[in-house]
């Protein structure tokens, strides 16, 4: 039995633009920073300095997150084929209102259901045969699939950030994989 672990933040969430809104930059540059993993740099500060900021914006910031339509249409097709065997799983920074605040996220889009997000940074703990990882952090993919504590057999995706080449390709790709799951 197939099981399909997708990422929140940068696949079925905006998570960059959540964070030039609150930091106050333009959302193009901001976009353009994270491609290349130097959001920080675009906002003037150190990585510290950026999440401690993030960290006392509180739970609202994570929970009204703009979807990702191209994603989530790929989701909610998924589980109307597959059911909670379809899950999110995202990796938290360490405060409290980022993890209500995911959760808050996924109760608002899919009810009360609580089979529906797996929060846990280590993303390869979940890994296994028919154990799929759709995220868009190609380390994350990479621990799935080859982590030396993995469970062998996992199967990732990378899904490039919004605006970068191949992101339909590999939507298309996860729901393919899906499909022949079904």
């Amino acid at each position: 039995m197939s099981i399909f672990n997708v990422d929140l933040d940068g696949v079925l969430v905006d998570w960059t633009d959540a964070i030039a809104e609150l930091f106050g930059v333009d959302v193009a540059l901001a976009r353009e920073a994270n491609r290349t993993h130097r959001i920080s740099e675009v906002l003037g500060l150190s990585k510290t300095q950026m999440w401690d900021r993030v960290m006392t914006a509180g739970s609202d910031l994570w929970s009204n997150m703009k979807v990702h339509e191209d994603a989530w249409s790929v989701f909610m097709q998924a589980r109307a084929l597959l059911g909670d065997r379809v899950r999110i799983l995202t990796a938290p920074i360490y405060h409290h209102d980022c993890y209500a605040g995911k959760a808050r996220w996924v109760m608002d889009r899919l009810g009360n259901e609580t089979s529906a997000i797996t929060i846990c940074r280590d993303k390869w703990l979940l890994a296994g045969p028919g154990r799929y990882l759709i995220d868009d952090n190609a380390e994350k993919c990479h621990d799935f699939e080859s982590h030396p504590y993995a469970i062998a057999g996992g199967k990732s995706i990378l899904v490039p950030r919004m605006g970068d080449a191949g992101r339909a390709g590999a939507l298309d790709q996860f729901i393919s994989a899906v499909r022949a799951a079904a």
